[in-house]
């Protein structure tokens, strides 16, 4: 089942084009049982959403380092090949 629907949450009620606005709760309660999420507000600037360095940064700059690499190896391996 697709929901096609868009909201406007603007205080504790939605716009929905001319209807009967839901209140927000109901909206998010729907959605909730749409897809399964849960999310609450960050109760500071450390609980928000922020990037793990050691998962995330690291790892792909490795990878980034060593395609970099092969591209190296590879235009060397070229360049004998065809030294125009």
């Amino acid at each position: 089942m697709r929901l096609t629907k868009a909201y406007l949450l603007r205080d504790p009620q939605t716009e929905t084009g001319g209807k009967v606005p839901a209140s927000e709760l109901d909206v998010v309660q729907k959605i909730r049982a749409l897809t399964g999420q849960y999310a609450v507000p960050a109760a500071s600037e450390d609980d928000g959403a922020g990037i793990d360095w050691s998962h995330t940064i690291v790892p792909m700059g490795v990878v980034l380092l060593i395609v970099f690499g092969i591209g190296l190896v590879l235009m060397r391996v070229w360049h004998r090949i065809d030294p125009t």
